[in-house]
């Protein structure tokens, strides 16, 4: 799920900072008001990929996904990422959503290779769009 949210440019840094690990996730945010809540429970990684010459900041951990019509909740990994668009007022945001495939171990024992976790993947995977509207 992408958002790019020109009503939320006021949030950038907050997001940024929240991806960082340096603040709580904002009350404010985005994906707060929409029908499909992600919820990060266990971080297994935060840090920052480059995207066709674009710095993107990404936090993964072990998580859940509540869709609010539906009344449904899947665990899983969720990885949130945010690409620094320097000339580009708006906060854009992405969330992913995948399965666990080490949920019976700790993170420290879990093997995220490939995954929504790991770091070459979200670099891979995102370097098939424009992210900042390029």
């Amino acid at each position: 799920m992408y958002m790019n949210m020109a009503q939320m440019r006021d949030n950038k840094e907050k997001m940024a900072r929240f991806l960082r690990g340096e603040a709580p996730r904002p009350e404010d945010s985005g994906w707060s008001r929409s029908t499909v809540n992600f919820d990060q429970k266990e971080v297994i990684r935060r840090g920052s990929v480059t995207v066709n010459g674009t710095e993107v900041l990404y936090s993964a951990g072990r998580g859940e996904i509540n869709r609010r019509r539906r009344h449904e909740r899947t665990q899983g990994l969720v990885t949130m990422v945010m690409p620094q668009c320097p000339h580009d007022p708006r906060l854009r945001f992405a969330m992913w959503f995948g399965p666990d495939p080490s949920a019976d171990k700790s993170v420290a024992e879990a093997d995220y290779s490939g995954t929504n976790a790991d770091p070459a993947a979200i670099q891979e995977f995102l370097g098939h769009f424009g992210l900042c509207g390029k």
